[in-house]
């Protein structure tokens, strides 16, 4: 995981000369489908269904799987009440912004 944050690190600071004209609605649309099992690196889900998967969440330390993936690719912790997209999660796991994360992902 911190392998892939400084990679993402390295990827914005690259990136960080685009201009918000640039960031068209595929881009938006392309980051939002991006797996959340990419974003959290080798961790397997603990409990899964055709529906919906379960995890350890990234945000806080986690004994039993409270985070959440469901088919729409969305997560919800039960434990923080982290509820969101690829984007919200990108952009709350690296302090970056929208455009940023978008970025990042697309």
């Amino acid at each position: 995981l911190l392998k892939l944050i400084d990679t993402c690190k390295r990827q914005l600071a690259m990136l960080r000369g685009i201009k918000i004209s640039q960031l068209l609605p595929a881009h938006i649309e392309k980051a939002k489908l991006y797996p959340f099992e990419d974003l959290l690196g080798i961790q397997r889900s603990i409990i899964s269904s055709r529906k919906r998967r379960f995890f350890r969440c990234p945000f806080h330390s986690d004994r039993t799987p409270s985070f959440l993936v469901d088919k729409e690719n969305l997560a919800h912790c039960f434990s923080c009440g982290f509820h969101g997209d690829t984007i919200a999660f990108v952009m709350k796991q690296n302090s970056i912004s929208f455009k940023e994360a978008v970025t990042l992902l697309s």
